[in-house]
């Protein structure tokens, strides 16, 4: 009698089929933060539902829910997931320049481009502080709603203050100024299909304090009566 002993292939268990695993994972993974991300730019945190974000992706909802154990554990994950995907890019253009003027002239540029490249991204970022603000388990969880976002423009802020365009004393309204131009910029865009170049003009000269008229008109230095 003839004994056949069939060998286990080393794939089976071997690193190649560990590797070939992990990268099965983070794409099952990479879906479902694509199709959450969608969902939430169109229906917000209160809108979106696990059931439709496991059929965007293809799966069903167990799939999702090994992944992230609940909506808001999925909502943190989109919401890293795109800060990453943004501020690569901004932080790029910011590297790029020198002067703290140059770099947010090319920021406010950047956040253009990005409405027309990455649109699902722009729209759900836009929606990021009304969902931490009407959700309070969300709110309870993130003190600061874009930490990626945050550390950009603190990066730039500090570039400026190293330039010499910022005073030490204005550091705090500098980063708050041009946190509220991004933000306002992210909600414009989820308006129209691309963001208005006049928008993002104004807020260039602003920057620059080109916008008023130099010397001011004697009414405007005075006030009201």
């Amino acid at each position: 009698m003839t004994i056949n002993l069939r060998k286990v292939r080393p794939a089976s268990f071997g690193p190649l089929a560990l590797h070939r695993t992990a990268a099965t994972e983070a794409d099952v993974e990479h879906r479902i933060v694509e199709a959450a991300r969608a969902i939430l730019a169109e229906s917000g945190y209160a809108g979106t539902h696990v059931r439709a974000v496991a059929d965007r992706a293809g799966l069903g909802i167990e799939a999702v829910s090994r992944y992230f154990s609940s909506k808001r554990h999925l909502y943190f994950a989109v919401l890293d997931s795109t800060e990453a995907l943004v501020c690569d890019r901004l932080r790029a253009v910011i590297e790029s320049q020198a002067t703290f003027v140059d770099s947010v002239n090319d920021l406010l540029d950047e956040v253009a481009r990005l409405r027309r490249d990455a649109p699902a991204a722009t729209q759900f970022l836009a929606g990021v502080s009304a969902d931490l603000s009407q959700n309070p388990e969300l709110r309870a969880a993130r003190e600061i709603h874009c930490p990626q976002q945050h550390a950009v423009v603190e990066e730039l802020v500090r570039r400026g203050v190293t330039s010499g365009e910022l005073s030490t004393v204005d550091t705090q309204v500098a980063v708050d100024t041009v946190t509220a131009i991004m933000v306002g910029l992210w909600q414009i865009s989820s308006l129209a299909s691309e963001t208005p170049t006049s928008v993002i003009e104004g807020f260039k000269r602003l920057i620059t304090a080109q916008l008023l008229r130099r010397p001011l008109p004697t009414a405007a230095i005075a006030g009201p009566d």
